[in-house]
């Protein structure tokens, strides 16, 4: 039985820039939502205003986006919808411009593609009837190539946020109308158990790799120069039942380590509204929305004039925190550091804290160049604050009357290494001596994949044969470690 307790504290809120607390003070006050579900979706707001006007280099060849992966678990009536429609409010106003727009350029387009045609259609016809008389058709020709440098282009619909859409989808999107995209919903379960989150594309998207689109009449194209973030929230139990069909997978794909997820504890039944206690900050309200707005809008200027992205560095304060953090996670996820089992998720935690520093001083500093110390603080203890929480729910994963796939597979290696005459095993005679559980080769597979996560053994062909190495000396903490603290660092 899942523990759907929420252990970690709530969001640090304190170590924000005063204008952000007092917007999520507003906004908490307007719809009692959890602190962890409204912070959530501002970092996500800020995050797409922010990934098409900067990047971050936290150290000399190391370049990130600034896109953030969210994923919330929050109950039906924690009022997700409410918190979305508030935070989301510049967003759906813009893009209600942009649609306008749209109408307006299509309606233009129309009127003009029709005249176009006419006079194609007249130059072709000239030419057909002068060839026919045999006469030179020189200057008809010419004038026909030129009609056809004149032929009107059809309006970009710019999107800013999609919802309920395929990988194929959002990369077709992303390489034609709009290269800065959210994908946001707050009822995301389907997303979530669909094929979606099975495309490794989904990882690429996350750092702005270069991906291959498949276009009509089967030919290809390169995705680049384009910017993805996710707002995701979707019930507890959705999640974990996804978590349970996809097993060890939902880990091995590296997906969920590129997210920042949280399960805010619940503000059911404490939902008392008093109007005369109530916090306003109407100014915070609209600097956020207006900051939004003028962002975004920044975004589309940059790409229209060619310009690159602003590379945010960090002050030498910063990157000395910077610093000092990556040697406290780099020392807690060797064999016997606290965080081995939690390795796929700490090898991405650095450019976690890069990624939130980034939004948090591009949004918050006007005309910013460089992330200070203070943002560099606030940007660790969120991150930290995130990573409490993937470990709560990766602790979800494991039941607690048996062993997992990986762990029975492990034990079965070490004990079967002097039979075999060493710690190297043919990849079938694994599947056909193993427990009987793991011989189905999707079982067999992702126990195999989550050992390779966590160093335990490595995969490679030697003449066509399937090679498995042990490595004996590897030293897995037990799943059920406890970790004291405030931080696990």
């Amino acid at each position: 039985m899942m523990n759907n307790q929420n252990q970690v504290g709530e969001f640090p809120v304190q170590v924000l820039p005063e204008l952000l607390r007092r917007l999520i003070q507003h906004i908490y006050d307007d719809t009692q939502a959890p602190i962890g579900v409204i912070v959530s979706a501002v970092l996500a707001v800020m995050s797409l205003a922010c990934q098409d006007s900067f990047d971050v280099q936290p150290k000399e060849n190391l370049r990130f986006a600034a896109s953030l992966y969210l994923i919330v678990l929050a109950e039906s009536g924690e009022r997700k919808s409410a918190v979305v429609q508030l935070v989301m409010k510049a967003i759906y106003k813009l893009q209600n411009e942009l649609d306008l727009e749209f109408i307006k350029s299509q309606e233009v387009y129309l009127r003009e593609l029709a005249l176009w045609q006419i006079k194609e259609k007249a130059l072709g016809k000239a030419i057909s009837k002068d060839t026919e008389k045999g006469l030179g058709t020189k200057e008809l020709e010419e004038a026909w190539y030129q009609c056809q440098k004149q032929k009107p282009i059809s309006p970009i619909q710019k999107r800013l946020v999609l919802s309920d859409v395929t990988s194929a989808a959002i990369k077709q999107v992303l390489g034609k109308d709009s290269p800065s995209l959210m994908l946001a919903s707050d009822e995301a379960g389907s997303l979530l158990s669909g094929e979606l989150f099975r495309d490794t594309a989904i990882n690429s998207m996350w750092s702005g790799h270069s991906i291959s689109i498949e276009r009509v009449a089967s030919t290809r194209s390169k995705l680049v120069d384009y910017r993805l973030g996710l707002m995701l929230m979707v019930q507890p139990g959705l999640f974990n039942s996804s978590l349970e069909r996809q097993g060890e997978r939902a880990r091995a794909s590296g997906f969920l380590a590129r997210c920042l997820i949280c399960e805010p504890q619940s503000t059911q039944g404490q939902r008392f509204h008093l109007d005369k206690l109530r916090f306003r900050a109407p100014d915070a309200v609209d600097h956020f929305h207006q900051r939004v707005e003028g962002l975004l809008k920044g975004g589309f200027r940059r790409r229209e004039r060619g310009n690159e992205r602003k590379c945010l560095k960090l002050t030498p304060e910063a990157a000395s925190r910077w610093n000092q953090q990556y040697v406290d996670i780099e020392l807690s996820i060797g064999p016997l550091g606290k965080l081995n089992q939690y390795r796929d998720y700490a090898s991405k935690f650095m450019e976690h804290v890069s990624r939130i520093a980034a939004v948090l001083e591009g949004f918050c500093t006007p005309n910013a160049e460089f992330i200070s110390d203070q943002t560099m603080y606030a940007a660790i203890t969120i991150a930290h604050w995130f990573f409490e929480h993937f470990i709560q729910q990766m602790k979800k994963l494991d039941k607690s009357d048996e062993p997992s796939n990986a762990d029975i597979l492990r034990s079965w290696l070490a004990r079967n290494v002097g039979a075999n005459g060493g710690a190297i095993f043919k990849k079938n005679d694994i599947r056909k001596f193993c427990p009987n559980k793991l011989r189905s080769k999707q079982a067999l597979d992702a126990a195999l994949s989550d050992l390779i996560m966590r160093g335990c053994v490595s995969i490679y062909k030697q003449n066509r044969t399937t090679l498995v190495h042990y490595h004996m000396g590897s030293l897995i903490p037990p799943t059920n470690t406890t970790l004291g603290g405030d931080f696990y660092f």
